[in-house]
């Protein structure tokens, strides 16, 4: 239901809220380009058909996608960073 970039210490942070909370998820690093895959299972893209801008520290840009119940975020980075995705209160941030 939103997808909220901003920057914290420096970093940029992606928080992903469903309307329910996100249980069951995958991420994984992809080359050329250079981006980071969120997969979340049992989910929809909902409203979010369009890539979101971001330029905040090494994110680009979100691309949301859907296939079959798997909602997928493509985050675009523009240098090799180290990446984390965890849970927060049912949200996932990354």
């Amino acid at each position: 239901s939103q997808i909220e970039p901003r920057e914290v210490d420096g970093k940029a942070e992606i928080d992903i809220e469903g309307s329910e909370p996100i249980l069951q998820y995958t991420s994984f690093q992809l080359t050329k380009p250079l981006r980071l895959g969120v997969d979340i299972s049992s989910a929809s893209i909902g409203k979010f058909e369009e890539p979101i801008k971001v330029n905040t520290g090494a994110v680009t840009d979100i691309t949301p996608s859907q296939k079959d119940d798997i909602a997928r975020l493509e985050i675009g980075l523009s240098q090799t960073v180290d990446t984390k995705v965890y849970q927060a209160g049912g949200n996932l941030v990354g």
